[in-house]
């Protein structure tokens, strides 16, 4: 056991046991000065401290400890600091058992099955119990359980290979919550504060207030909020003289006219007090909520024009005797749409047709709404199907039409969502570092943990305090009232997981530099740094050229960078796909992330360090809609957020520059082409390439004919990042994934050749090989070989030297008759035997000669084995002995029989008598007179006994023996009368199964 301090000198009380694996204790420490513990709200949570050795020790993962009832693991194997060859530093760190969850796949477990890409639209009770489950499983337990759910909202997210802990702070964000564990329980709520406030006063409970800024929104003291486009009626609200005016403003939503043009966070501010901006709420827009009263089902079939299959489907039509609708409500080139909030569609968007019979809108049968099917989920069908109850939103229409009360409700309610973001985003998001006056923490016991409500005194605030919580806190372990509180209001969603290892492309249309690593995307942010800063430190040598333009009369130049800085981005786990199932219609952008080498989130007030988050956003929602135009052209676009990680796609006609609007940054990622030929190409524009002296950096190089088709390319193209290769198609063509980590060649033959161009290995496209010049391992017949003595034919026959192998079973034959045999498929291979395991050694002198047989009866007997030649065949907790003095010593049944009345064997078993081993009988029955049966056998002894017992036989008949020699017994059976019978019986022999006559 490791002695960590003076164990012998120190109070139990301040012992720490720490225990490996297995439960052992390891090791004794006792709590030093430098020892602390560690938590903070949705991020780290551990015990650490530090000690020196005079030799080295292990510490592995799974060693353990346990600190106020609460289990604290070693999460890595840990190496110390090796000052000299007897002095090795320790600083071991223990991590909450929750902290285990970033080891932890967030799958979807669902009959036996883990998916790793996932998606799913319910409330965060649904989310938390997935959570749940992937920790009982890990842990093998059952006590995970979801507690506390604050949001009662639904939503829409998708998981890629994520992490557990990583996926509860995704969920946290989604619903704009915080999650905690407590205990074995999993918690969800909008803030996490509680108890009575506790005072932080300046020099009088806390020796300071260090702060630091915490996560927020860029500060905005004017506010022109604005809704979403959907119906909103054709003359909406006409632009007044000195407004902001353009093409989005003029069709969103807007707050109601009587609260003016913007909204301010406080009166009367000066000019020098504004800071205006824009804020889009999408989820604003006037909406007719309705309920489905009845169902219809119509039947639907369609027919491949290829294959001619025919498929059955059914479509869904829905009435709501709430909503009386027209076709003149419908907006010109807007789609009529609905979304279910409610039932197995939930969070579901369908375009809807009004009217599918063309009813006249007088005749009740005219209120009729049926589903356009999602051609790519082939949703609705059998199982996601609406049903009566279904809440639901009409949207892409008039509304003004139907009720002149939508629209002043959805601009109030616009109006109320602006307020509430505004005093949210305008509050004080400043994280407090509070260290404890010790002497005050220790007098009032004030061990606070995260959550805990406190009140901060000091000049600096309004009012002259400000309430918040705890979020964090680092204690000494030896001391918890010596103590760094960190206190604040506004969440931060840290992830654990490092982002290369929680993304994983779903499907693979187009690669664009996928899987890279963190030091990969390090290296690219600081190479682009330093080729940026290089521009401006070039010069000609030469005396040609100046910074400002290239060589005269040649295209000769020191430096060259092509692209754009807005477009010098790569992505993980980003796939592309157009054509789905050939329609040319479709667009379909994955989930993924970005990351960016040269702009970042969050605030441009510094430049973060190369390996900062701040450089990646993430797409958290797919992108699968219809393109409306097959002529057009269509720009795809990452709509990332100017202050926080969150991106999303917009596929767009029209040209976006990326820094115009306020809040969003719009990287192009590239072009989807008209449709051609029924399929769309797609060009990536993301990215940069610089030359610098005889150096290329970039990211992708493809040949001229290169296209992202597996069927149709022709060309080459090289991942410089990943190192991925890939030449021509799947019908002749070579593949080298470098994330999968596999080489595949298609209808290519393989060479190796030697310094003579003598081929050494070759691999052919019907699957033959060649190895080491001659010898052939594969043949296209199914023949081959892989040495001199190692062959097979084409009927799988193998040759290992003398050896063969066929029909299930092994052969070794030399020319002096030695044989092995083993296998099923002995039959007749010698003497009719039929056997499991053979070994045959015959020489000249067969006086000589060793059988072992096993699983059924020796092919002969007839010379006796040599003294002291014996064969043992050992098993466990016993022995099976052959030898010459003792043929088998296995007491017990002998043999047995069923006799009928004229003497006829109807049963025999003991085949095989140990005298004269014989291979016919065990025993051969004779009637010697009325009554009276004899029962002749090979045992050669009369140690046995014999049980008799007639059946079919009158009621008074009994049995007796009459006589037990060594070659035969006499059975007689009587009536009460002592007259003698025949009759039916059965025998069984036992005794001694040895014979010492050899």
């Amino acid at each position: 056991m490791i002695e960590i301090g003076l164990i012998k000198y120190a109070p139990s009380d301040l012992i720490v046991d720490i225990f490996d694996k297995q439960g052992s204790i390891k090791a004794k420490y006792v709590i030093g000065d430098d020892a602390i513990y560690c938590n903070e709200l949705m991020n780290q949570h551990y015990i650490e401290f530090s000690f020196v050795l005079d030799r080295f020790e292990r510490f592995d993962r799974g060693d353990y400890l346990f600190y106020e009832g609460y289990k604290y693991y070693v999460l890595s194997d840990y190496i110390p600091e090796e000052s000299d060859s007897s002095t090795f530093k320790y600083t071991l760190r223990f991590d909450g058992e929750e902290m285990m969850a970033a080891s932890v796949q967030f799958y979807y477990l669902s009959q036996g099955l883990k998916e790793s890409t996932w998606s799913l639209t319910s409330k965060a009770s649904s989310f938390l119990q997935v959570a749940a489950d992937n920790l009982n499983r890990y842990f093998d337990v059952t006590d995970f359980a979801v507690g506390t759910v604050e949001p009662a909202e639904i939503k829409s997210m998708s998981f890629d290979n994520s992490y557990v802990f990583d996926a509860l702070t995704n969920i946290a964000q989604e619903f704009e919550c915080e999650w905690y564990i407590s205990g074995r329980t999993i918690n969800l709520v909008q803030k996490l504060a509680e108890g009575a406030e506790v005072d932080f006063e300046n020099e009088v409970s806390v020796l300071r207030m260090s702060n630091s800024r915490g996560a927020a929104d860029k500060k905005i003291t004017r506010m022109l909020a604005l809704g979403s486009s959907r119906n909103i009626p054709t003359n909406y609200r006409s632009v007044g003289t000195g407004e902001a005016v353009d093409a989005i403003y003029q069709k969103r939503l807007r707050i109601p006219a009587s609260k003016g043009n913007y909204i301010d966070a406080k009166p009367n501010m000066t000019p020098e007090e504004v800071i205006e901006g824009t804020v889009v709420f999408e989820d604003a827009y006037p909406q007719f909520e309705g309920i489905i009263e009845t169902v219809s089902i119509v039947p639907c079939t369609d027919t491949d024009t290829n294959t001619k299959v025919v498929t059955n489907w059914n479509a869904y039509r829905f009435t709501d005797s709430k909503i009386n609708f027209k076709k003149d409500y419908l907006l010109p080139g807007t789609d009529l749409m609905i979304h279910f909030k409610s039932g197995n569609l939930n969070g579901f968007d369908f375009k809807v047709m009004f009217n599918p019979l063309n009813k006249p809108e007088t005749d009740a049968a005219s209120q009729v709404f049926e589903i356009y099917r999602d051609e790519y989920t082939n949703i609705p069908n059998d199982i996601f199907k609406p049903v009566e109850k279904d809440e639901y939103i009409l949207y892409g229409f008039n509304i003004a039409l139907v009720g002149d009360q939508y629209v002043p409700r959805a601009e109030q309610e616009l109006y109320e969502k602006a307020v509430k973001w505004l005093d949210k985003n305008n509050k004080d998001t400043d994280l407090y570092e509070c260290p404890t006056v010790i002497e005050y923490f220790y007098k009032n016991k004030y061990d606070l943990q995260i959550g805990k409500k406190v009140r901060l005194i000091n000049d600096r605030f309004e009012n002259g305090y400000r309430s918040s919580r705890i979020m964090g806190f680092e204690k000494k372990l030896i001391n918890k009232y010596d103590a760094v509180y960190k206190v604040g209001d506004n969440p931060e969603y840290k992830r654990i997981t490092n982002l290369e290892e929680t993304v994983k492309e779903q499907e693979i249309i187009i690669e664009s530099n996928t899987n890279q690593s963190l030091q990969s995307r390090q290296n690219g942010v600081r190479n682009t740094q330093n080729l940026r800063a290089l521009k401006g430190l070039i010069f000609d040598p030469d005396g040609y050229f100046d910074n400002t333009q290239i060589k005269p009369n040649s295209i000769e130049t020191m430096y060259l960078a092509v692209g754009a800085k807005s477009q010098d981005f790569t992505t993980s786990g980003v796939s592309i796909k157009t054509n789905k199932d050939g329609n040319s219609y479709r667009a379909t952008l994955s989930v993924g992330y970005i990351n960016h080498r040269s702009l970042w989130w969050g605030g441009e007030t510094e430049t973060p360090a190369s390996n900062s988050p701040k450089y990646t956003w993430k797409v958290t929602q797919a992108f699968n809609q219809i393109l409306q135009d097959n002529a057009a052209s269509y720009y795809m676009y990452v709509k990332a957020e100017k202050q926080s990680d969150s991106a999303a796609w917009e596929l767009t006609t029209n040209q976006l520059k990326y820094a115009d609007d306020t809040n969003y940054f719009y990287f192009l990622m590239g072009v989807i082409y008209p449709a051609k030929e029924d399929r769309r190409d797609v060009s990536l524009t993301n990215g940069m390439a610089y030359i610098s002296g005889g150096s290329i950096y970039g990211d992708v190089i493809k040949s001229i004919n290169y296209v992202d088709d597996e069927d149709k390319n022709e060309g080459s193209k090289y991942d410089l990042n990943n190192g991925s290769i890939r030449i021509g198609n799947k019908v002749k063509g070579l593949l080298f994934d470098a994330t999968n980590k596999v080489f595949k060649l298609f209808g290519i033959t393989l060479e190796f050749r030697d310094s003579k161009d003598k081929i050494v290995t070759q691999i052919k496209e019907d699957g033959s090989a060649l190895f080491c010049n001659e010898n052939v391992l594969f043949n296209s017949d199914g023949s081959g070989q892989l040495a001199k003595d190692i062959r097979w034919d084409k009927y799988n026959t193998m040759f290992i030297g003398d050896f063969e192998i066929f029909n299930s079973f092994l052969r070794y034959k030399k020319a002096n008759g030695t044989s092995i045999y083993l296998g099923d498929g002995i039959n007749s291979a010698i003497d009719n035997t039929d056997s499991t395991f053979l070994i045959n050694n015959k020489n000249t002198d067969l006086s000589q000669k060793i059988i072992i047989n096993i699983n059924s009866q020796p092919p002969s007997f007839d010379n006796p084995l040599m003294p002291l030649q014996n064969i043992a065949l050992n098993i466990s907790k016993g022995a099976f002995r052959v030898s010459p003095n003792n043929i088998i010593d296995t007491p017990g049944l002998l043999f047995a029989g069923r006799i009928n009345s004229s003497c006829g064997v109807l049963y025999m078993w003991g085949r095989g008598g140990r005298g004269k081993l014989n291979k016919d009988s065990s025993f051969a029955p004779s009637r010697i007179s009325e009554g009276e049966y004899k029962i002749e056998h090979f045992l050669g002894h009369n140690n046995y006994v014999v049980n008799v017992t007639p059946y079919d036989y009158p009621a008074d008949c009994v049995s007796s023996l009459h006589s037990v020699t060594n070659d035969d017994f006499v059975i007689l059976f009587r009536k009460f009368n002592a007259a003698k019978v025949n009759t039916n019986f059965f025998f069984t022999v036992f005794g001694e199964n040895t014979n010492d006559s050899y």
